[in-house]
């Protein structure tokens, strides 16, 4: 977890169009007091702040500092909710892969998800069994050359964008069967 920490502590907010920013700021008012909120409930809940927490805005625009909470059951707000901000829960779990799949199934969202393994078998395994729109593996986040079809499962999204899978939005199809034999 000190690794997450530190790295939060670097981000540089700024536009979303600045290349130098790593945090885009929050895109209204009512967004960040929401954020807010959801972070105010966790911790009512019994989750541990360990960074961030605070909305802060300056002449750039209204931003959230990067938080990291850790001691979120899986009916916690910050699992439960999406957020639409620089939120990350992170859970230990003591059981086996299943266990913490299951953990991440929890939600009746899923938007993306990431792994991190260096055994490619568990990382598969994992990959096919996160009910994610999209599943990173040592990695997060899109990139410029990624084309691949973005969107998500369950309550997540609106279907899929970029890739041939986009496509599929712009067609109706229709199965018709007409029996000749009468």
């Amino acid at each position: 977890m000190q690794h997450l920490q530190t790295y939060f502590s670097t981000v540089r907010p700024g536009p979303t169009w600045d290349v130098a920013s790593t945090l885009s700021p929050i895109y209204s008012r009512g967004q960040a007091n929401r954020i807010d909120d959801i972070v105010a409930r966790s911790m009512a809940a019994g989750a541990e702040v360990l960074c961030g927490g605070q909305c802060y805005e300056t002449e750039r625009g209204i931003y959230f500092k990067s938080t990291l909470l850790s001691g979120c059951s899986p009916s916690n707000a910050a699992v439960q909710e999406e957020i639409f901000g620089p939120i990350l829960t992170v859970e230990r779990f003591s059981g086996d892969l299943e266990e913490g799949i299951a953990l991440v199934n929890c939600t009746r969202f899923g938007l993306a998800a990431a792994v991190h393994t260096t055994n490619l078998t568990l990382a598969v395994h994992a990959a096919r069994s996160i009910q994610a729109g999209t599943v990173w593996v040592n990695s997060y986040g899109p990139t410029p050359e990624m084309n691949a079809p973005l969107g998500g499962y369950k309550q997540s999204g609106y279907g899929k964008d970029l890739g041939t899978d986009a496509l599929y939005k712009y067609f109706k199809t229709k199965h018709v069967w007409i029996d000749t034999t009468h």
